[in-house]
């Protein structure tokens, strides 16, 4: 009855990431984004949302700065960061997101632009609030040993971690979650999770929607965590079409 992306990006980085042609059919389905923090149905209205609070966000700025790792905040189709590195430019070089925007005060804006390397602002005084930080960086034993103080710090101040992407850690309000986020809006949109659900994935962040679904279905490169979380591993690889066989296979009537 409905079919519907899950995804950590943002609804207009899918759309960039799925191209011209297939990318615009988004705004025509459900979708589960930002890691479930930002859900909605097929015309668009809003049917789940999340953010984290200003305390969570500024002690993990505060733990960024000690680590020297970048950090953006996602608002929506809207992502800021205090500091432009080769890493947060890498969201819309390589991972299809809207450029990351430099936050600024605003009596600096005027001399000021998306180059300027130096931090100005905190994103925990952005009005509009994060849905979510990515904590970033290309050395990933660097981001092994933050990874444990910022488990320790979300469960200070009611957040979670999670991980799609070796060089990223995710930072989400407390009880959310990707499989989180699918099941608000199977709620909206009548589809019993358990008995009607068919769900697609290959990392950690899809391990909770894959346990989930009626039928859970890991491609043949998933990590090991989407793997024993799901009921069905496909021996091809995401690359290979493991999603589109899977869809033939359990999803879709010939």
């Amino acid at each position: 009855r409905h079919f519907f992306p899950a995804t950590g990006k943002s609804r207009r980085g899918a759309e960039l990431s799925l191209g011209p042609v297939i990318g615009p059919l988004l705004h025509r389905c459900p979708g589960v984004y930002i890691q479930g923090l930002y859900c909605v149905d097929g015309m668009g209205n809003v049917v789940f949302e999340r953010k984290l609070s200003s305390a969570a966000v500024r002690a993990a700025e505060d733990l960024v700065a000690e680590f020297e790792v970048s950090i953006v905040g996602y608002d929506g189709d809207d992502l800021y960061t205090t500091r432009q590195t080769e890493v947060v430019r890498s969201l819309s070089e390589v991972y299809g997101e809207p450029p990351v925007q430099l936050l600024i005060a605003n009596d600096e804006e005027e001399n000021n632009d998306n180059n300027n390397n130096s931090a100005i602002n905190y994103l925990a005084d952005y009005q509009g609030g994060m849905h979510k930080l990515l904590l970033m960086d290309e050395d990933l034993e660097k981001l092994a040993r933050f990874r444990p103080r910022l488990e320790l710090l979300a469960s200070k101040h009611g957040a979670t971690v999670t991980q799609a992407i070796p060089t990223m850690l995710e930072l989400l309000p407390g009880g959310c979650s990707k499989g989180h986020g699918v099941k608000k809006l199977c709620e909206a949109l009548g589809v019993a999770v358990s008995e009607e659900l068919l769900a697609l994935g290959d990392a950690e962040n899809d391990a909770g929607m894959l346990e989930d679904a009626a039928i859970g279905v890991a491609v043949g490169n998933a990590c090991p965590m989407a793997m024993d979380a799901a009921d069905f591993i496909m021996r091809e690889c995401h690359e290979e079409g493991g999603a589109g066989l899977a869809m033939e296979l359990f999803g879709f009537d010939a």
